[in-house]
């Protein structure tokens, strides 16, 4: 486990290790998630959840609760920005080391703006959602937790997301 990943080590603890409850603001999906959508969101490919049923109701009022498995995921945190991570998916998209490092020195949140860069070049088409999961995946990667002080929304708690649909161990709607 990665040492700045504290926040991620305690939830992880609090449960014994067993899986994780997410929330999911939907007005679509009353059934389980069957496969993961080629989009990028702002913390790469993944279906997300809330940790919090109220931040899930900010996206929509009908919320589905699910038990997830969630062993190593990547973690987004403003203690430890992962320049090394960052790296790796910026060379990915192509960019020249030099150009990396210019870079770096002008951006808050490294890994937040390597993801930035990958959204935008998914959102145009120049790469894929599903590249870059894949990318992920090779890297040991089983899904994204966001510490609550990476996002810019307003959450009162992390959110998740889980790279494969076999992850979502339990789907149902939360009355």
């Amino acid at each position: 486990m990665r040492p700045n990943a504290a926040s991620w080590a305690a939830l992880k603890a609090a449960l014994g290790g067993g899986p994780v409850t997410g929330y999911h603001g939907s007005d679509v999906l009353d059934r389980r998630p069957t496969s993961i959508r080629d989009r990028v969101y702002d913390f790469g490919p993944g279906f997300y959840f809330a940790l919090n049923a109220d931040d899930a109701r900010g996206y929509n009022p009908f919320v589905n609760v699910a038990e997830i498995s969630l062993s190593n995921p990547l973690v987004f945190s403003p203690d430890d920005d992962n320049p090394v991570l960052a790296r790796k998916i910026l060379k990915a998209l192509g960019m020249r080391d030099v150009d990396i490092e210019d870079i770096f020195g002008m951006v808050g949140h490294r890994l937040k703006y390597a993801f930035s860069c990958a959204m935008t070049l998914a959102d145009v088409g120049t790469i894929s959602g599903h590249g870059l999961l894949k990318f992920l995946q090779k890297l040991g990667y089983d899904g994204v937790y966001v510490d609550p002080r990476v996002l810019d929304v307003g959450a009162r708690d992390a959110y998740v997301a889980v790279y494969s649909p076999e992850q979502i161990l339990s789907w149902r709607r939360l009355a």
